[in-house]
């Protein structure tokens, strides 16, 4: 059994019917399968193709990032394929993270360092004390991570996806104007109230 399969194996069932639409290669191979799933307790979603659209829709209005967001964890941070690599998208720093070339290498070290990949054990610590993590909700830190936010349930509140990619992309914008060691009044660079 390959590394895909076992991704698939450990999913939700398909979260729409799989459709042809055109995809690059590598998710076509996932796609063909599966038209979105979720993992991890749903700290792993990868979109269905309605949602995909969607998503890549606010983000090309948000950010001049190439690539095609197919997939998000707990936390917020968007999964894209470009040239058939892999990567992690940090909305909150605006960095990309190379996970793998193809599907089969995506799928292994997902497999490998899900905690990592997902925030499987900080949103399921979060989901005990809370409620369930909804599909199309995110843990959204009240401090930001790269402020100095800790990584804890007391500094998460669950936030609407869409909502939650505006404001991490915003932030991202506004603490890029700032330089290494300049004073931030966090009021000026992150809101969740929108």
């Amino acid at each position: 059994m390959n590394y895909l399969d076992k991704l698939i194996n450990i999913s939700s069932e398909s979260i729409k019917k799989t459709i042809d639409v055109k995809l690059p290669l590598e998710l076509k191979k996932l796609y063909s399968i599966k038209n979105g799933f979720i993992a991890f307790e749903n700290t792993l979603r990868i979109y269905d193709t309605d949602t995909m659209l969607n998503i890549n829709r606010l983000i090309q209005e948000e950010l001049c990032i190439e690539g095609l967001f197919f997939g998000d964890n707990s936390l917020g941070d968007g999964f894209c394929i470009k040239d058939d690599e892999f990567y992690k998208y940090d909305f909150e720093l605006g960095e990309l993270e190379f996970i793998g070339k193809g599907i089969e290498e995506f799928s292994c070290i997902l497999l490998s360092k899900y905690n990592y990949y997902t925030g499987y054990s900080l949103a399921k610590e979060w989901m005990e004390t809370n409620k369930k993590l909804e599909v199309d909700h995110i843990l959204m830190p009240i401090i930001p991570f790269s402020l100095g936010g800790e990584y804890s349930v007391e500094n998460l509140v669950s936030y609407s996806r869409y909502k939650g990619i505006k404001i991490k992309t915003n932030f991202c914008k506004k603490i890029s104007k700032y330089g290494d060691g300049m004073q931030i009044n966090l009021e000026d660079v992150y809101n969740l109230r929108g």
